[in-house]
């Protein structure tokens, strides 16, 4: 008996950690596409780090929702709490079976469901059904999606329920990152938000673009909805109306989404008593004030200014509405306190040194928070350095900087707002300079410049855009990791062509006039909207 009972132990010993190894080896194996333009991994694992019952609203559809909502600015700017559950192509399936999982973990809250569009006109490969779903937990909302989408073929489904099975070939492509997924923390602060910062401006001038017309040609045929699409559509629908959740289908702004488009959603929409808000014709176009050249990277996916327009315009929206719960204040929505300030650090503060027009501003608004700040001049760094300037970074505490001739090299280091060390080395005294040692928190950088060199080293990683000018790199402690850098070229007078330069100007009044008639970028967005208004007049 005894024998017996050690065989029934040692078996079962040996099926617990079979099924441990088994359960680990799915993990690690399975890719987790971390940080960058769509945030996957820390939009569907940081979804589950919502307290139950607290999320009162979510986004979901495909990239360019993504890109376009920014919920931490609704809870910000309105209060709300809601999250962007948009993923790569994602398809219609998914989206609706996110939709079940939102409402079984916030049965209560859920009250609101904001449905992207575009999503309805194909469906997708099977690696974005893995990418929308792979990030799903086990539960009967997944198991649905699995065998639905699996129809009937157990190999699918096993490839979906098992990651392993499907990603085992990842071997030869497993790395030292790949243990990164045992402690990464999917809370970033971005709520599923993707930051992209791009201006299209940046890579052509605005000439180049072509505007596309707002004006809504109502008698264009329609295409048809995919037909998976559409039945999960009605899926969606029903599911909704029985739960006591509004729905709402909107479109963001894109190039490719014309009125065929349009004309084939709005009637299901209107059939089911669905909202639709299509912010690429008529009045929404007009309120949400989208400029493709500006606003978007690529002409469909919104960059952080075309999202900063739609999420406000959708902010008031829910506001008119009366749809959701201003909860700023409420104790159990007090961790949203936590994602705003990482969202302040991982966004904001990105989009404000990106948006700085000199030198000056940029280092002003870097040592204004915990962290350092590290500078490296390469060759000519003064002849455009104006008596403003450079008093400007005299009085930051930047003294020899702000003597800066032709030819000097330079290098300083700035911790939690003051100038630790700095260091110039006149033309003609030498070839270059080193500055190193350690920062606060013991992390090791150096600095070098030169001539023909810039190079700015924290830790292990290279910083320095070595470009002409004056480079700078910003270090966060609370990151443990540089988290911008840029380069002036404070050698010739450059044109300035960052959007977020002239967000002012886009609200213009008479008082303004002035100044907006001296900034080159505002006469582009001048440009920009007389050519819409000439393609919306030949549309018409």
């Amino acid at each position: 008996m005894k024998q017996k009972l050690k065989t029934v132990l040692r078996v079962g010993a040996f099926w617990l950690v079979f099924l441990a190894l088994f359960l680990v080896l799915n993990l690690f194996f399975q890719p987790y596409w971390v940080g960058g333009f769509y945030n996957n991994f820390e939009t569907f694992y940081g979804f589950y780090e919502e307290p139950e019952n607290t999320v009162e609203s979510i986004f979901v559809g495909p990239s360019i929702g993504i890109n376009g909502i920014t919920p931490t600015e609704l809870y910000r700017d309105f209060g709300y709490c809601a999250y962007n559950l948009s993923g790569e192509q994602q398809p219609v399936l998914a989206s609706y079976y996110w939709i079940e999982e939102a409402y079984r973990l916030h049965p209560e809250t859920l009250k609101v469901v904001f449905m992207e569009v575009s999503g309805t006109r194909v469906d997708n490969d099977d690696a974005f059904y893995h990418k929308s779903l792979d990030g799903m937990r086990l539960g009967a909302p997944k198991l649905s999606a699995v065998l639905d989408y699996a129809d009937g073929s157990v190999s699918t489904a096993a490839n979906y329920l098992f990651p392993l099975i499907n990603y085992h070939s990842r071997w030869t492509e497993l790395d030292a990152s790949d243990w990164n997924k045992f402690s990464l923390d999917p809370v970033n602060g971005t709520r599923g938000y993707g930051l992209v910062s791009n201006v299209r401006t940046e890579s052509k001038p605005v000439e180049e673009f072509t505007p596309k017309s707002t004006v809504l040609v109502e008698d264009s045929a329609p295409v048809e909805l995919n037909p998976r699409a559409l039945e999960y559509l009605d899926k969606m629908v029903s599911f909704c109306k029985e739960k006591g959740i509004k729905l709402v289908f909107f479109k963001t702004p894109s190039s490719n989404w014309y009125s065929k488009h349009h004309n084939a959603v709005a009637p299901y929409a209107e059939k089911n008593g669905i909202e639709f808000l299509d912010f690429n014709f008529g009045k929404l176009a007009e309120e949400c004030g989208y400029l493709g050249a500006f606003d978007s990277q690529d002409g469909n996916h919104m960059n952080y200014y075309g999202a900063a327009k739609v999420t406000n315009w959708f902010g008031n929206y829910i506001t008119e509405e009366k749809l959701l719960t201003d909860v700023r204040g409420i104790e159990k929505y007090a961790y949203l306190e936590e994602h705003l300030a990482r969202y302040d650090a991982n966004v904001t503060q990105k989009m404000e040194l990106l948006g700085a027009g000199s030198i000056s501003e940029y280092v002003s608004a870097a040592a204004s928070r915990d962290g350092a700040v590290l500078l490296s001049v390469k060759e000519d760094a003064a002849a455009s350095l104006s008596f403003e300037e450079r008093d400007a970074l005299s009085k930051l505490g930047l003294t020899q900087l702000s003597t800066l001739s032709v030819g000097d090299s330079y290098c300083a280091l700035i911790e939690n707002g003051k100038v630790v060390e700095e260091s110039l080395l006149r033309a003609g005294k030498g070839d270059s300079m080193v500055l190193d040692g350690t920062l606060q928190n013991g992390k090791a950088y150096k600095l070098y410049s030169s001539p023909t060199k810039s190079s700015i080293v924290v830790g292990a990683g290279e910083f320095s855009a070595d470009s002409r000018g004056i480079n700078v790199a910003v270090y966060r402690y609370e990151k443990d990791s540089v988290v911008a850098n840029r380069a002036f070229d404070t050698h010739e007078a450059s044109r300035d062509d960052r959007y977020n330069r002239t967000l002012a100007f886009a609200v213009i009044d008479d008082g303004l006039a002035d100044e907006a008639e001296n900034n080159a970028v505002w006469q582009d967005v001048l440009f920009f909207r007389d050519a819409l208004a000439a393609a919306n007049a030949q549309k018409a």
